[in-house]
């Protein structure tokens, strides 16, 4: 999975609440050698716990710090600037990060743990679009003209305005209402058949 990706996807886990995440101060120990030539004897000072360290490097850090040069502060920075033979390890401060628990994971399960989370939220939303809307219907009768025929313009009307408010063709049918007798031009009756067009429209409810 690509990385950039990832780190959204996690954003918005983490924005969702579906990851727990907190902030932790960074702290990367880093190992100086030292020069025994250029640490005297008169530098190099041992704390309350016992630790040695390079008296003016913890005095440098206190003082660019802000911090006052009590025990307890000494005894912190002492450990920051400890010496171990020829070297002493300093803890350089990242400031504070963003923890999760994939932090744990290794890449393989992080893509794993990735996917499971988004198959999650895709089960959610079939559960969710797969409920049936409530639906609501009318029915509409349009009735045919003398001469038996349906009137397109009528049935045109109908279809736009129903349209308009949103209502969609559910159903088509004809229902024979009986015959009309009309004369024709040679004196001779014809029978045309009467039917009645009855539209049924179909739309959601809206559900608040």
């Amino acid at each position: 999975m690509d990385e950039k990706i990832k780190k959204e996807i996690i954003k918005s886990l983490i924005d969702t609440k579906q990851i727990t995440a907190w902030q932790e101060l960074s702290i990367e120990n880093e190992t100086v050698a030292v020069d025994e030539e250029s640490v005297v004897s008169e530098d190099i000072g041992i704390s309350s716990d016992g630790t040695k360290y390079i008296k003016s490097l913890v005095s440098q850090y206190l003082s660019e710090k802000g911090y006052p040069f009590t025990q307890e502060n000494v005894d912190m920075a002492a450990k920051m600037f400890e010496v171990n033979g020829n070297s002493f390890v300093k803890q350089n401060n990242n400031g504070y990060v963003t923890k999760t628990i994939l932090d744990e994971l290794g890449k393989d399960e992080i893509d794993s743990y990735i996917w499971v989370k988004i198959l999650e939220q895709l089960v959610e939303l079939n559960k969710k679009h797969s409920v049936k809307a409530k639906m609501e219907y009318h029915v509409e009768k349009l009735l045919d003209k003398r001469n038996g025929g349906t009137s397109m313009e009528s049935f045109t009307n109908i279809l736009n305005r129903y349209a308009a408010e949103g209502w969609r063709l559910k159903q088509v049918y004809t229902n024979e209402r009986g015959y009309n007798s009309r004369p024709t031009v040679v004196g001779v009756n014809i029978n045309d058949t009467i039917d009645e067009t009855i539209i049924v429209f179909e739309r959601p409810v809206s559900i608040s």
